[in-house]
């Protein structure tokens, strides 16, 4: 090889070289200035590709009112027939259930002192028996001069016409005497009262009781 050939060579590989590294050069400053873009990603090009989308935000159902009415348990209110009834006989059963047992031959003069709450037919019907009234309670509060105060409750475990009430009352006492202690009565009674309507006032028709 001459060496005007291997000269022409020697040239060709330096402009090549030189070419070379003013590409990377080029490229380089691209790169920096942000002038090349690179190629777009398949997430890019395909909008609907897993990776770029989202997960949906879970949204609840918006809670709806209630266009089903609840049924009413307030309870129903008395006709004002009941309700005078149960004063009646409230009133009547702490009259009958209150004694003083060294004035009051027997229990039956309690229910005599309840007569003007009752309509004149039944109140001809309470009669006082001729015994006196005996037993360990009794003879005791007559001892001590004891006044009976007694405790009353609605029964409600009783049901009845509103317009023609049967109206329970249940009573306990204790006897109260100045200087002693209370003496708690072992009985308890149950009464029963009806009433009914005479001359535009309400009053008892008919009473009974029970002890218990």
């Amino acid at each position: 090889m001459s060496i005007q050939t291997r000269s022409t060579k020697f040239i060709a590989i330096i402009i090549g070289v030189a070419l070379t590294l003013a590409l990377l050069v080029a490229t380089g400053w691209a790169w920096a200035s942000g002038a090349f873009t690179p190629p777009p990603t398949s997430a890019q090009t395909n909008p609907h590709a897993t990776a770029a989308t989202p997960p949906a935000a879970s949204q609840s159902p918006t809670p709806q009112p209630s266009t089903t009415a609840s049924p009413s348990t307030a309870p129903a209110s008395s006709s004002p027939a009941h309700t005078q009834c149960e004063d009646l006989a409230m009133e009547a059963a702490e009259i009958m259930t209150t004694w003083n047992a060294r004035k009051d031959f027997n229990q039956t003069a309690s229910e005599l002192r309840a007569r003007h709450l009752m309509i004149p037919a039944r109140a001809k019907q309470v009669q006082a028996p001729e015994r006196p009234a005996t037993g360990p309670e009794w003879l005791t509060a007559a001892e001590r001069n004891a006044t009976s105060k007694p405790t009353l409750e609605l029964n409600q475990a009783i049901e009845s016409d509103p317009d023609h009430p049967t109206i329970s009352v249940i009573a306990t006492w204790r006897w109260e005497a100045p200087g002693h202690n209370d003496l708690v009565s072992s009985e308890r009674r149950v009464f029963f009262f009806t009433c009914t309507q005479h001359k535009g006032q309400l009053m008892i028709n008919d009473y009974t009781w029970s002890g218990v």
